[in-house]
């Protein structure tokens, strides 16, 4: 897979190029993005109209603040999947490169 580096303060991030697919079972129908960011976007907007619990909101809120944290996650494990509740359900969005 082709790599972008992006500096970040202190460190760089080694992120995935290309398009992006974010899927959030049971939500919204899959979507793909030209990048992590817009993905990362779309992901925060779905689930800050979601009736979490407000640790999860917070949590979800601060980590997806910033895009290089899911570069991170794509660039060692090739996806990043987060996993939340609602009504006592379980659900799963995953970001992974599209193709």
């Amino acid at each position: 897979m082709p790599t972008a580096t992006r500096g970040d303060r202190n460190r760089e991030h080694t992120l995935i190029s290309g398009a992006y697919t974010l899927t959030i079972n049971g939500i919204a129908a899959p979507t793909e993005h030209r990048t992590i960011e817009e993905a990362t976007a779309e992901l925060r907007a779905v689930l800050g109209s979601l009736p979490l619990a407000p640790a999860e909101r917070n949590a979800f809120r601060w980590f997806l603040a910033d895009p290089n944290r899911v570069g991170d996650y794509l660039t060692r494990d090739g996806q990043m999947a987060f996993t939340f509740t609602i009504n006592e359900t379980s659900y799963t969005a995953v970001i992974r490169p599209t193709g």
